[in-house]
């Protein structure tokens, strides 16, 4: 069974990430991750607006939010962010 619900993107459109949001499935795996990288589960992050795309690909990624955010730019983390996105879409097609 699939959820509607989503985790929203922080900064999407001046970040120029053409989604608002992912879903909750997608990042959920990650919590720990968030928990680790912001000291805040991932339902409270949401209440707070979401992660930007760089700081979501350092979740999904198993990384600290510094090595990620000042490594790579903007198009660069919407770009693997949305690769991750894909890849989790076709397993869960498979």
């Amino acid at each position: 069974m699939t959820s509607d619900r989503t985790f929203p993107v922080l900064n999407h459109e001046r970040d120029n990430f053409p989604l608002a949001s992912v879903p909750w499935e997608f990042i959920a795996p990650h919590e720990a991750q968030a928990k680790r990288n912001h000291d805040q589960t991932l339902q409270r992050l949401a209440e707070r607006g979401g992660l930007s795309a760089k700081e979501m690909l350092a979740v999904v990624t198993g990384q600290h939010w510094m090595q990620t955010c000042w490594k790579i730019d903007n198009p660069q983390a919407n770009r693997q962010l949305l690769q991750h996105l894909e890849a989790w879409k076709e397993t869960r097609n498979a």
